[in-house]
């Protein structure tokens, strides 16, 4: 079948069952699996959230003619059996946390202005219903099979150490190639490494001269966010004393206009809460840390002691070079870019600092190295000050980065260029990533899609995610054409 002749199949497909496809994507944006629970009580919450998804997508899968097999629900397979090789569309379900300020609810699955609102319509569980209706419209189109293909579903991609992978290789043979939506159109065959680097700071306590005492300090939700949020807690005994701390905190906004902040007093302690703009902690330098303005404010601060602004104007220097080069790991590689650092959490009190960096080494940089340097300049700053500190990675295998050059999978990435440049008739290009996905847990796995630059925005792990209409169609289109190719005699 040439490509003209596919092309116009699939669009008739999809058009024939647009209202369905919308629908899918609508009902499983519903299920509240918000990866990376705090308390028991979320974790229950996320845990009977993601069995009731699955039970939706086995439903889906059954009526669609599937077989469906779900390990311990943490990982779910729906395949289309072939007798030989296998292509993977590895997805995810779990989504970050929402926020606040959606103009629609971000679990209503509401369709409005053009759009499907919603966590998860371009991360990734718009995908999911993408990857899902993509094998159903390939049985469609009846063609004789030369590889299988299985949708991969997992449920802990957000957060944590990817366990779900784990059990699926436990469980099931690996692909000969994969297909991973978690990134951008045409083609991402590149990523950065992953490395959550938990820095731990020990020291003794002491109050300071002027008589406030630090109590706590924190920011940050998770590790591969950059923090909007910073809060900075004094006790004192006098309002003399916070009028004191307020002054500080004017003169140090009128040097810092980049920085806000506001000053907040209840009682005998007043909190500074800092205010930044976050973004994924894969592309730091698009956002503005708010544990970066507070860790400043505190290297210069009259209110706290020695020790406290020594470890503050240290942890500053550290999250505010985006690139390594406090830590040693300063380093670029031509396609895949420049390493990246950033500060996601800070927890401060009782004497006791624990700070993550989440760092993404380019191509050429191990994650093992990079920690190694990180282990070091702490561990030298912490013999200079007479400091306990520890490091550590918060997962027990962090990910290098990974770069899957054309040569290497000729007949995967040419199929994909087809798909890319026949439906949306715009030139094919390759591109890399900060972020990571999948892909690196997979042999022969490379990204496509689900958002496009040349016409969307991406709004993953933003307020207001949504997918348009009409690119959540154009994306089912696209993986069934990427799948025909590669599964279709």
């Amino acid at each position: 079948m040439n490509a003209a002749e596919l092309k116009s199949r699939i669009e008739t497909l999809v058009e024939a069952n647009r209202d369905a496809i919308i629908n899918t994507l609508c009902e499983l944006l519903r299920f509240r699996t918000i990866s990376g629970p705090a308390s028991e009580e979320e974790r229950q919450a996320f845990e009977q959230a993601t069995r009731d998804c699955l039970a939706y997508l086995e439903k889906q899968c059954s009526e669609m003619g599937f077989v469906w097999r779900n390990h311990n629900n943490h990982v779910a397979v729906a395949e289309l059996p072939y007798d030989g090789e296998f292509i993977g569309l590895p997805v995810h379900i779990d989504v970050v946390p929402v926020g606040e300020g959606w103009t629609y609810d971000p679990f209503g699955g509401i369709v409005a202005d053009g759009y499907i609102w919603g966590r998860g319509t371009q991360d990734d569980k718009g995908p999911v219903v993408q990857m899902l209706w993509a094998m159903k419209l390939f049985k469609e189109l009846g063609l004789e099979l030369k590889r299988g293909v299985r949708l991969i579903v997992g449920t802990t991609e957000e957060y944590g150490d990817w366990t779900d992978m784990k059990l699926y290789f436990e469980k099931e043979p690996a692909p000969a190639m994969a297909i991973v939506p978690d990134a951008d159109f045409p083609i991402v065959n590149g990523e950065k490494g992953v490395l959550n680097a938990k820095v731990v700071i020990e020291f003794a306590e002491a109050a300071a001269s002027e008589g406030l005492r630090l109590k706590c300090a924190r920011a940050g939700q998770r590790p591969n966010m950059v923090p909007d949020r910073a809060k900075l807690t004094f006790e004192c005994a006098v309002g003399h004393d916070i009028e004191q701390l307020n002054n500080e905190l004017q003169r140090f906004l009128a040097k810092n206009p980049e920085a806000r902040a506001e000053l907040q007093a209840q009682g005998t302690e007043a909190t500074i809460v800092f205010r930044g703009v976050s973004v994924h902690g894969s592309r730091p330098e698009h956002g503005h840390n708010a544990a970066t303005d507070m860790l400043h404010f505190m290297a210069d601060s009259a209110f706290i002691s020695d020790d406290e602004a020594d470890i503050a104007q240290f942890l500053h220097r550290a999250s505010a070079d985006l690139y390594g080069e406090c830590f040693g790991i300063r380093s670029e590689h031509p396609f895949i870019g420049k390493t990246t650092v950033s500060l996601g959490t800070l927890t401060w009190e009782a004497g006791r600092v624990e700070a993550v960096f989440n760092i993404r080494p380019t191509f050429g940089l191990p994650v093992a190295h990079a920690l190694d340097q990180v282990r070091s300049v702490i561990e030298e700053f912490g013999d200079d000050m007479g400091f306990d500190v520890e490091v550590d990675s918060l997962a027990k295998e962090p990910f290098d980065a990974i770069y899957v050059e054309e040569s290497s999978q000729p007949e995967l990435i040419g199929a994909l260029r087809e798909a890319y440049t026949t439906i949306t008739g715009r030139p094919f290009e390759f591109r890399a990533m900060a972020g990571t996905t999948y892909a690196k847990v997979f042999p022969n796995a490379v990204n496509f899609g689900p958002t496009d630059p040349a016409e969307e925005q991406e709004f993953a792990h933003r307020c207001d995610e949504r997918v348009a209409v009409e690119h959540h169609l154009r994306n089912v289109k696209l993986y069934t054409y990427a799948i025909a190719r590669l599964c279709g005699a």
